[in-house]
């Protein structure tokens, strides 16, 4: 009886969103980073709870600190991985990526090949590479490839919970920018 007891209050005290962006959306304004919240509005005795991310600017200082201040928590993350989907089965849009990617990769190994002092590629005294350093030469991606991993990252979030899920999303994005123009 007291086991279930303390099971219903811990039931009621918990907050029912896996904050799937937290630590990953920033404030495009501000350069500040978005923290997950929640508020709860009771009405006719049921309460009803809202998710967003907030501008940590807004906390530390106050509301009127940053104009972006928050964005609705569901609708930022629907938006983000359904706008992955679609990128995913956008061949165009994929080929275009990754010749832009592969191009930027090249221009960069060429510029660090160049420039001695880089810690890329080590030599011998006989000339040759020296054990297992890491080469300056990386494969080129694929589109096809990209767009397969991209749709299982995007199945696997949506199929994904808990915890899981926001490690998940911390393994394959690096940073979302979000203002109320532009998400990027």
């Amino acid at each position: 009886y007291i086991y279930i007891f303390i099971n219903c209050i811990h039931s009621k005290m918990r907050i029912y969103k896996d904050y799937v962006l937290a630590s990953l959306l920033h404030c495009k304004e501000c350069s500040s980073y978005m923290t997950p919240c929640h508020s709860n509005k009771k009405r006719k005795g049921r309460t009803k709870h809202y998710y967003y991310y907030r501008c940590t600017k807004t906390f530390k200082q106050e509301w009127n600190a940053c104009q972006t201040r928050q964005v609705n928590a569901n609708r930022i993350e629907e938006y983000i991985f359904e706008n992955l989907d679609r990128i995913s089965k956008d061949k165009q849009y994929l080929d275009n990526l990754i010749f832009k990617l592969n191009n930027t990769q090249l221009s960069e190994r060429v510029e660090q090949d160049h420039d001695s002092s880089s810690p890329n590629l080590k030599i011998s005294q006989s000339g040759g590479r020296t054990g297992l350093e890491p080469s300056s030469v990386s494969p080129k991606l694929s589109a096809e490839s990209f767009g397969q991993t991209l749709k299982i990252f995007v199945k696997g979030v949506t199929e994904t919970g808990g915890t899981d899920k926001n490690l998940l999303a911390q393994k394959f994005i690096k940073k979302i920018d979000y203002s109320q123009k532009e998400i990027s």
